[in-house]
């Protein structure tokens, strides 16, 4: 999860400080959507930290679980949480997009990193839940 906060944030101030959020950018062409009590953002657009951290936090709880609904709850949960960036009027879908990718992919590498035999006989994950149960 902080792997991928710094990766996004450093996107953000520093390689794409110039990307505008929806609302300048169409500030004076088009109507957009807005939702009473949510302030209108300006900059540091992509790629989204919100979809970010949602993506690392429901990549890893599904990777960890052993269920399949709770596999697809969490991904869904993922999806709508990158959605209502968009729906706010807060983000593009290439934010969202890619704030997801970076989101999953950090935690699928924390997750194979986490789970190698070099941990001893088990994974560090699995040596883990035998300690909670």
């Amino acid at each position: 999860f902080i792997g991928s906060a710094v990766i996004t944030q450093i996107l953000k101030r520093f390689v794409f400080d110039d990307h505008y959020r929806p609302a300048k950018v169409f500030e004076s062409v088009a109507d957009l959507h807005l939702v009473d009590g949510v302030s209108q953002l300006t900059q540091h657009s992509f790629p989204s930290g919100h979809s970010t951290a949602a993506f690392a936090l429901f990549t890893m709880l599904g990777l960890i679980s052993k269920s399949k609904f709770l596999q697809v709850a969490f991904g869904l949960t993922a999806i709508v949480v990158a959605y209502s960036r968009m729906y706010l009027s807060q983000h593009f879908l290439e934010d969202v997009f890619v704030g997801g990718l970076i989101g999953f992919f950090c935690s699928t590498l924390v997750f194979i990193w986490l789970s190698p035999k070099s941990w001893g006989n088990r994974g560090l994950i699995a040596l883990i839940e035998s300690k909670l149960k």
